[in-house]
């Protein structure tokens, strides 16, 4: 996703003068094979600047919530639940959560939550640090992983 994503970036008008070129550069990082996570470091500013959900559209942010485990909360619920009410009396009315003019504020809300998410996580992240894991269990271990996304291994530690 990330490789699409700099592509994708490398069209965008928003781009700082002088970014196009580490862009290209961190395209070519990502595809080296040899690539360890310290090279990427020099890249982090870029990261911060451009790698942010205000930059994805909302179908791209709920499949990231959706992926998470969230059910991004927009309002547009309530407010379909609501208009619900008409199609008792043969009006069916429903607001799509990317409609023209909507997605925005859509946008805005998902991303909101996300950012969110992920700050928590990584404050969890911070205080796993300090912690020695071998003071978890196996099924707190487990949970720990399920909620970062990474695959479990179902084997004993015994």
């Amino acid at each position: 996703m990330l490789p699409n994503y700099l592509y994708a970036l490398e069209k965008d008008e928003q781009i700082l003068d002088g970014d196009l070129e580490k862009i290209k550069q961190l395209k070519a990082v990502l595809k080296n094979k040899w690539t360890l996570p310290t090279d990427l470091l020099q890249y982090k500013f870029m990261f911060a600047r451009y790698a942010n959900f205000k930059y994805l559209s909302v179908d791209s942010l709920k499949r990231i919530s959706h992926f998470m485990s969230l059910e991004p909360v927009t309002g547009f619920n309530i407010m379909n639940n609501v208009l619900g009410i008409f199609s008792k009396i043969g009006i069916k009315i429903q607001i799509p959560i990317d409609a023209p003019g909507l997605n925005v504020i859509s946008r805005l809300m998902i991303a909101r939550e996300l950012n969110l998410y992920f700050c928590n996580i990584r404050k969890e992240d911070e205080g796993l640090n300090i912690h020695r894991l071998d003071e978890f269990t196996e099924d707190q271990i487990d949970a720990i992983c399920f909620k970062r996304g990474i695959e479990i291994d179902r084997q004993s530690l015994d």
